[in-house]
């Protein structure tokens, strides 16, 4: 099979499509993980103002 410089567009655009999908999953899981911290940190921060 012959590959075509049009077949080649088509995979960069696939990889990049998959490229941006991993990001934004990676992103999202990053965010999931830090949610709690700053939840945590937010509260304290209130809290503490509230003691002072």
């Amino acid at each position: 099979m012959k590959t075509t410089a049009d077949d080649n567009k088509w995979a960069i655009k696939a990889e990049l499509c998959a490229a941006a999908v991993l990001r934004s999953d990676m992103n999202l899981s990053v965010e999931i993980v830090l949610l709690p911290v700053h939840i945590k940190v937010s509260l304290a921060t209130v809290l503490w103002s509230i003691w002072i």
